[in-house]
């Protein structure tokens, strides 16, 4: 990863544990905790680093998490998710 890229590996993180190769989440989220966290916007992002990080594996933990971290954003209401 870039340095300051930052956004690069949270979703290279996220799309590699949405495939299922969570070592290759892990990988791509530890990159983006060991950035320097120069903004106030990077410590946010690197809490919810960890939290994928954690949830790697769990493939329909990240998809939860994502978009529930996403629609809460403007106010949307949680979904429930139905994966195969």
């Amino acid at each position: 990863m870039r340095r300051g890229f930052l956004w690069d590996g949270f979703d290279a993180g996220i799309a590699a544990a949405l495939a299922g190769d969570p070592d290759t989440a892990r990988d791509h989220f530890e990159r983006v905790l060991g950035e320097d966290p120069l903004a106030p916007g990077m410590v946010d992002a690197q809490e919810k680093t960890r939290e994928l990080h954690a949830l790697a594996a769990d493939r329909e933990a990240v998809a939860a998490r994502v978009v529930h971290s996403c629609r809460s954003k403007p106010g949307l209401d949680p979904v429930r998710l139905a994966m195969s």
